[in-house]
């Protein structure tokens, strides 16, 4: 699999938060001059899997920043043995991510349409190729 490398004026952090209730992992995209956060992705521990939630700027979409976002989130979690999908009501833009072949460059996605609501409830699946 190819490394997921940012962009030198962008780093990306992540940490994770556990207790006996919950688990959490916080992932930031940060401006690498001011440490400014630009984009967040959250992986929420629900039963077997990290549902992903995210934001990114509006000034920074479509550059392929959310994608490398979304890469770098979901390698931390595969390579510490956990699966990852979308949360189940993902909006539009992430949508995009994770049809993007950026996506499909670093993983397998895979999707499963909801029979009875709109695209968004459709929940996308992560794994290593």
């Amino acid at each position: 699999m190819d490394k997921i490398k940012f962009p030198d004026k962008y780093k990306f952090t992540t940490k994770r938060v556990s207790s006996h209730c919950y688990d959490t992992i916080f992932c930031k995209l940060l401006l690498a001059k001011s440490n400014k956060v630009i984009g967040r992705v959250t992986l929420e521990l629900d039963c077997r899997s990290y549902r992903t939630h995210s934001s990114l700027d509006k000034i920074y979409r479509g550059k392929g920043l959310g994608t490398l976002m979304y890469a770098a989130a979901i390698q931390y979690a595969l390579d510490r043995g956990h699966k990852v999908r979308s949360s189940g009501h993902t909006s539009l833009n992430a949508q995009r991510v994770w049809k993007s072949k950026g996506l499909r460059k670093y993983f397998k996605i895979r999707f499963v349409r909801h029979p009875q609501y709109t695209p968004e409830f459709d929940v996308w699946y992560a794994s290593d190729k």
